[in-house]
């Protein structure tokens, strides 16, 4: 689950007993996220007084007692499809950037864009490409 605030902010919640430091990563366009990782870091976060003034949920994202309830896709044999052609994202000129387009855009996790391979492979994975990127 993703939070955003309009600041950039790091506080403590405890969670499950334990004093637990949230601190939230800045953006590139301003302002700050974080990714909780477990249901209790979320009830935690939601659970506070800032929750709503200071920090929020990210559009988009659904809680956990709901993502039970989204729609099971099918599995089986499907007819093999012809792979889409990738979009190019011209406004994107360094790695930062498309590290940021991926995590906003595409709901990417942050902290498996560490390497321009891995940037390279996730935007492949999505369906773009970076053409003003130099790979060198």
């Amino acid at each position: 689950m993703r939070y955003i605030s309009d600041l950039n902010i790091s506080f403590s919640l405890l969670v499950d007993g334990v004093d637990k430091r949230f601190s939230f990563t800045p953006m590139a366009r301003g302002g700050s996220m974080y990714i909780a990782r477990t249901d209790a870091e979320i009830k935690a976060l939601e659970a506070s007084d800032m929750y709503g003034r200071i920090y929020r949920r990210k559009e988009g994202q659904i809680p956990p007692e709901q993502a039970g309830n989204a729609p099971k896709r099918k599995r089986g044999k499907t007819a093999a499809k012809a792979a889409p052609k990738a979009q190019d994202v011209k406004g994107v000129e360094t790695w930062q950037e498309a590290i940021e387009y991926l995590v906003n855009q595409h709901g990417t996790d942050r902290g498996t864009l560490t390497t321009p391979d891995e940037i390279l492979a996730e935007a492949a994975k999505q369906g773009i490409r970076f053409p003003n990127i130099n790979p060198a």
